[in-house]
């Protein structure tokens, strides 16, 4: 869906809105791996241009009563706006008793939420994914960890930076999970890797590392080994764990690909975000899944 390609395949024209086959990659703005990559080859969301969205779906129930166990590792990196570095990825989880079609809205809510554009009441309310069951924000920019914008829209439990806008963005370098939603009502925000949660700010990201890498340019016409060696220290490992149904208990453990020294010796830097219980809505038998991406525009 939208931008999304594959590095490894032979360059393509940009795909265009909407969904297709996932296919090769046109030239990217920012430090993109080079086409043709294989075997060094990248799914890419987004390249680094301001409001890409780019999705892709796994469109396959799989049985709740299994739980789900699934590793992936995600690369963030590269900017227009370095200062604030925008937006994010989500991987997130629908009600498998129907097709899984297209993402949420994107911008703060990762293709996962609902959002009404800038709180704009004039403007189109977007809605979330169609049934949707959980919803993982790997969130660089902070705004999906908010209300604002109508996410959580109808939700008794609200995100602690409620529902105003914030600059900054009130949700920074943050794990964040939202819960069941469908169209404009629900997703409700369930809990963060932050230590704060009242609703008195600052809300302060307890990750051991950052979720945005450090590359910000490639050495011209550098080959795919080439591009493969820059961006690994960018490169962040993912693992998501559901426990089976029916009173599923969600664990989401990022690996910051570094090492730190700790007491007792070197250790690798972690971070873990377990959700005590999916709270309860719609019986879910079946999962459908989604990773979508957002490379946003900000300007405080």
């Amino acid at each position: 869906m939208g931008s999304a390609c594959l590095t490894g395949a032979p360059a393509a024209a940009a795909p265009g809105p909407g969904d297709h086959p996932l296919g090769g990659c046109p030239p990217g703005v920012g430090p993109v791996p080079p086409p043709n990559g294989a075997p060094h080859g990248y799914l890419r969301l987004t390249d680094a241009s301001n409001d890409q969205t780019g999705a892709v779906l796994f469109n396959q129930a799989l049985p709740a009563n299994e739980g789900l166990d699934v590793t992936f590792d995600q690369w963030q990196y590269g900017s227009t706006t370095p200062a604030t570095p925008a937006d994010g990825i989500s991987f997130f989880l629908v009600n498998g008793d129907g097709d899984l079609t297209h993402p949420g809205a994107f911008g703060g809510s990762l293709g996962y939420a609902q959002k009404l554009p800038n709180d704009d009441p004039t403007a189109e309310f977007l809605p979330g994914v169609d049934r949707g069951y959980l919803g993982v924000g790997l969130d660089v920019l902070g705004n999906y960890f908010g209300d604002w914008e109508h996410r959580g829209n109808g939700c008794t439990t609200r995100s602690p930076a409620g529902t105003v806008f914030r600059v900054p963005a009130p949700g920074a370098n943050m794990v964040t999970v939202r819960g069941p939603g469908d169209g404009t009502e629900g997703y409700c925000f369930l809990t963060a890797t932050t230590s704060n949660f009242t609703t008195t700010g600052p809300w302060p990201s307890t990750l051991p590392g950052k979720l945005q890498g450090p590359l910000t340019a490639l050495p011209p016409g550098a080959t795919p080994a080439q591009a493969e060696a820059a961006l690994e220290p960018s490169r962040r490992r993912v693992h998501v764990e559901l426990t089976p149904a029916p009173n599923p208990v969600l664990t989401v453990s990022v690996d910051f690909n570094e090492e730190v020294l700790q007491r007792g010796g070197i250790q690798r830097s972690e971070a873990n975000l377990t959700a005590s219980r999916v709270p309860d809505g719609p019986a879910v038998p079946l999962y459908r899944l989604r990773s979508s991406a957002r490379a946003g525009s900000w300007w405080p």
